[in-house]
């Protein structure tokens, strides 16, 4: 039976010509239970079912035509299907196809290669919980979205992107796994998706805007393969407000896009990759407990505001071409010390402003300090409070800055050379000095040819023998003819035009060479050899000494090459150890590689933390005992441990070093308990130990007596009687006289519960008291005592 449907509209007439050309429904066919629509190819869309079963089976054909694909809304607010199987022609599943169904589990099969464009597939399905999505085409947009109770996503091979917003706000998605051919993410993909881990496959290329914004993810991985990051064109956001993520590994061929992991405030650890090429604007801004940064060779640029509040951050790997640090780069960071990387060139203003610096190594390489135009401050280390220390060799200062490098940090002091630019700034805004570092002046500098080839836009890496290699000196790299060539602070040359041009390196010593280059197009460039430096001229420093924990000591070296410049772990130099686990002396080996060779050693010793002391029994009762000690200075808290059941437990942590008593309650009266305590203090997530103390032995004071009453009366006499203490070897009885308590009695068996007070007054009241104890070597331990009153007879 034919049912022909037209969708009529009543609109303004100014509305009607265009709604004429789309009013007109498709011509709707009916077979059994099933609706459908032809298409142009001679196949159906299935449009709607009647039927009430809750596991359906979309048919091959219907009157004879073969089904091809789900029409638009066609299972729209079905609820009462739970399963679907698609047949083997499925091609293509229509807008809003399954819709705020009751659908429980879908695999979409390989022969689906196409979806409405716009999406919504099976968004607000609340029963969805698993999905098997096999199509040779992306997910499409909205595709799950809402899907509150999906768990489990498994994406083929033949899929090949993920469409916006296709599994946004599904809160309970804790598994997907990825086809083998992704190559895109798209724009809120998995926003505020319940996901805690997910394998970002190295086939994707593009992942777009807030793809995983608000997550659970806890750790993620970023492969080299990705390039491309969406945005709204200033903010990526694709991973920021990720409340469980602590862990990132960026190793995207691109730079960190913006805002990428901001407000992430709970990331641990960030390691940048080498293929990665810069980090952009606040990146990982508002990370509050960002502890570690590693960042890769390839890093050129941290862009502005990229670490800003970081306010848990101890620990910077710079990589080895860093040249810029953009303004308010690490504003208000936590991080205490260090060591800018030698090549870096330009500081933004604000860089480190607020930040928890003590001590900062400023290296030679530093050119250009970004002021804030008008004003001309740069304000890169302002309103550092704890900043004491800034090491500058020969870096650029901006002289005419009125002093604002350092503005409102009122502790420091410049330790430069007499003379140089770093000690000529500090006389003339008045800040503290130390000129007294000695200088390592230039005394030759040469290159190893007089002429080199470079091709139009090559750059050349020069490497002049300068000797000595671990020269204070400044040195200044000059172009002849900047039309022909540049080269910036680092000796590489980029070639602009044809032409010759002399290229001058000088010292602030005055020592200097000149050689020259040819630039020409399509020719190959000559490459200079590498000078390596020998690292045996390098300084050792770190915090030596440690704490032996019966795992390997590793403790961190810094290797100053001389008072400015530092190098780099395992770019400049290796670091092994030996002798570190046992109490002694251990050495550190320092390897040079890269651009150094040659190696300098540094031993250090290993020993124990400090033994507890004074450790003593504190007080006792008859079910408690405290131990009491001296403070350990050196610990962050004490473990006290109990011997019990033929072994030492542990009875106690305690992480306050201050507290230096402990007390053990809940013990059996008159009983023996043995304690003994020993220092802590951690090291990273690994504790250090004391010895312990000698062993405090002691036992508890016999328990209170009960069942005390008088047991008899007569006129000149008192009876007491009270109930056997099983804790005791004998009472004492004492009685209230002359304003005070006397012993009138003292029972050494323990088993005698009576005691009779003769020669009393008739018909008087008298007070009595009685109490066990118990010997302890030649002390007596006494418990409390129980109290009884009575009165002698009249006669």
């Amino acid at each position: 039976m034919k049912v022909k449907k037209w969708l009529v509209g009543l609109v303004t007439f100014a509305a009607m010509a265009v709604l004429c050309a789309v009013c007109t429904g498709a011509e709707e066919y009916s077979s059994g239970l099933w609706k459908y629509t032809k298409q142009s190819n001679g196949t159906v869309y299935i449009s709607a079912y009647s039927g009430f079963d809750d596991e359906l089976e979309i048919p091959s054909k219907l009157n004879g035509l073969t089904v091809s694909g789900i029409d638009d809304e066609a299972f729209y607010g079905n609820t009462n299907i739970s399963k679907i199987k698609f047949n083997s022609n499925i091609k293509y599943i229509g807008n809003e196809a399954f819709r705020e169904s009751s659908i429980t589990s879908v695999d979409i099969p390989s022969s689906v290669v196409g979806f409405g464009t716009d999406g919504n597939t099976f968004v607000d399905c609340d029963m969805l919980k698993k999905v098997n999505f096999n199509a040779k085409t992306s997910i499409p947009v909205s595709a799950f979205e809402n899907c509150d109770i999906l768990e489990d996503v498994t994406i083929g091979d033949g899929t090949t992107d993920i469409g916006e917003s296709a599994f946004k706000d599904c809160f309970s998605l804790k598994k997907v796994k990825f086809g083998r051919n992704i190559t895109g993410i798209g724009d809120y993909a998995f926003y505020n998706a319940g996901i805690s881990s997910i394998n970002i496959p190295n086939t994707v290329k593009f992942i777009g805007r807030a793809a995983f914004m608000r997550s659970k993810i806890s750790s993620i991985n970023i492969p080299s393969s990705v390039v491309t990051f969406g945005s709204n064109g200033y903010q990526s956001s694709a991973f920021s407000e990720c409340y469980q993520l602590k862990k990132v590994n960026f190793n995207a061929s691109a730079a960190v896009p913006p805002y990428a992991f901001e407000k992430s405030e709970n990331i641990v650890s960030v390691t940048i990759g080498n293929a990665t090429t810069g980090i952009d604007n606040c990146a990982f801004s508002e990370c509050n407990n960002l502890k570690t940064i590693k960042l890769g060779n390839a890093v050129k640029y941290i862009g502005e505001r990229a670490f800003r509040y970081t306010n848990s951050l101890q620990t910077i790997v710079f990589g080895s071409n860093l040249r810029t640090i953009g303004i308010e780069a690490f504003q208000y960071s936590g991080i205490r010390e260090l060591a800018l990387p030698s090549g870096l060139t330009t500081i933004g203003y604000f860089a480190f402003e607020y930040s928890s610096l003590e001590t900062v190594i400023i290296p030679d390489s530093v050119t250009t300090w970004v002021d804030m135009g008008i004003f001309k401050h740069t304000d890169a280390f302002g309103r550092c409070e704890n900043l004491k220390k800034v090491y500058i060799g020969g870096a650029a200062m901006p002289m005419d800055d009125l002093g604002g490098l350092f503005a409102h940090s009122p502790n420091v002091t410049i330790y430069c050379t007499k003379n140089s630019q770093a000690h000529k700034y500090a006389e003339k805004y008045g800040i503290a000095c130390s000129p007294k570092i000695k200088p390592i002046n230039t005394t030759s500098i040469k290159f190893n040819n007089q002429q080199y080839t470079l091709a139009v836009g090559d750059t050349l890496r020069l490497y002049p023998v300068i000797t000595p290699q671990n020269t204070t000196d400044r040195i200044e790299w000059i172009s002849g003819n900047e039309d022909v060539a540049m080269v910036n602070a680092s000796g590489e040359v980029t070639g602009i035009s044809e032409g010759e041009v002399a290229i001058q390196i000088k010292s602030s010593s005055g020592k200097k060479a000149t050689c020259i280059i040819s630039v020409k197009k399509g020719i190959k460039s000559s490459a200079d050899s590498v000078v390596k430096k020998n690292i045996s001229l390098a300084t050792v420093g770190g915090a030596f000494g440690a704490l032996y924990t019966g795992k390997a000591c590793t403790p961190k070296v810094i290797v100053t090459y001389n008072p400015f410049t530092v190098l780099t772990q395992n770019v400049d130099y290796t670091v092994t150890y030996t002798n570190n686990v046992k109490v002694g002396t251990a050495k550190i080996t320092i390897k040079g590689i890269g651009n150094y060779t040659g190696t300098v050693t540094k031993t250090f010793k290993i020993t124990k933390l400090p033994k507890v002391s004074g450790a003593k029994l504190g007080g006792r009762a008859a079910d408690a005992l405290r131990v009491n000690w001296t403070r350990n200075a050196s610990a962050d808290g004490y473990i006290v441990e109990m011997y019990k059941n033929g072994k030492w437990v542990r009875a106690a942590k305690i992480t306050n070093k201050n507290t230096t008593t402990f007390r053990k309650a809940g013990l059996k009266a008159s009983t023996v308990y043995k304690f003994r305590v020993r220092a802590y203090k951690m090291i990273g997530s690994v504790a250090a130990y004391s010895d312990y103390t000698a062993t405090i032995t002691a036992r508890t004071n016999p328990s209170v007596m009960k069942g005390v009453k008088i047991g008899g009366k007569a006129k000149d006499a008192l009876r007491v009687n009270w109930t056997k203490n099983t804790s005791a070897q004998g009472y004492i009885v004492e009685m209230y006289k002359g304003g005070k308590w006397v012993r009138v009695a003292k029972i050494t068996n323990s088993n005698t519960t009576t005691f009779r007070k003769a020669g009393l007054a008739k018909n008087t009241a008298y007070k009595f008291r009685v109490r066990a104890y118990h010997m302890s070597g030649k002390t007596a331990l006494y418990g409390n005592y129980g109290n009884v009153s009575g009165r002698t007879l009249v006669r």
